[in-house]
């Protein structure tokens, strides 16, 4: 329950799920990437990408060209969708 009840707190709010999107649909993106299609100041999306780095639903990465960015955690996105279901169903 606790693991569950993270992933809510961390997918709450909607900048936090628009850069889910982001990551889902790009693959690999940079922070400016990211500020670019996020109207927010910059420490505010720096705190969203730590809340959702904090509870592994993000991960930093390097692309082929060696820039540092954030990729979607796939199996901690599954789990958090898999408990979602879970939780719906009972």
């Amino acid at each position: 329950e606790q693991l569950f009840a993270s992933y809510n707190q961390a997918l709450g709010h909607p900048a936090r799920r628009r850069i889910i999107g982001i990551l889902q649909q790009g693959g690999h993106c940079c922070f400016d990437d990211i500020m670019e299609k996020i109207p927010l100041a910059r420490s505010t999306v720096q705190i969203h990408l730590r809340t959702l780095k904090g509870v592994q639903l993000i991960k930093i990465a390097e692309n082929d060209l060696k820039e540092v960015g954030y990729v979607l955690n796939t199996y901690a996105y599954e789990e958090a969708r898999l408990l979602a279901l879970d939780f719906w169903q009972d």
